[in-house]
């Protein structure tokens, strides 16, 4: 079993970056986001938003993540998307026919992130 497939980082939209400090936010299996210091609350996804692993590295080692944006030799560059109608990953932007994970690579050395949704403020280069 992948145990990186469970891990997940968090965006915060008013601080303009991913939270450091995750030991207080928990992540329900419903997908909610909870924070705890002391009580329980319920985050507000206008405030923050889950990025869950694919279980994968890319060619430097380092785990990718829905809302990447990733290089590989056949594709142009494009965003880590999780589709829920299928419940699976995908390599897709508004320019480009969504892919699956396992068409688009066979192994992390195919792979390699450029950056963020948050580091292009949504527009795929």
């Amino acid at each position: 079993m992948n145990k990186d497939k469970d891990k997940y980082r968090v965006y915060c939209r008013e601080a303009n970056g991913y939270v450091e400090d995750m030991m207080q936010f928990y992540l329900c299996s419903s997908g909610n986001l909870w924070f705890f210091d002391g009580t329980p609350r319920l985050c507000d996804s206008k405030r923050f938003q889950v990025e869950k692993c694919i279980g994968r590295k890319d060619c430097e080692g380092k785990l990718v993540y829905e809302g990447d944006i990733v290089r590989t030799e056949r594709f142009m560059d494009s965003e880590i998307i999780w589709d829920n109608e299928f419940a699976q990953f995908l390599l897709g932007d508004i320019n480009f026919l969504d892919a699956e994970l396992g068409e688009v690579f066979s192994d992390e050395s195919e792979l390699e992130i450029v950056g963020t949704i948050h580091d292009s403020k949504g527009e795929i280069k």
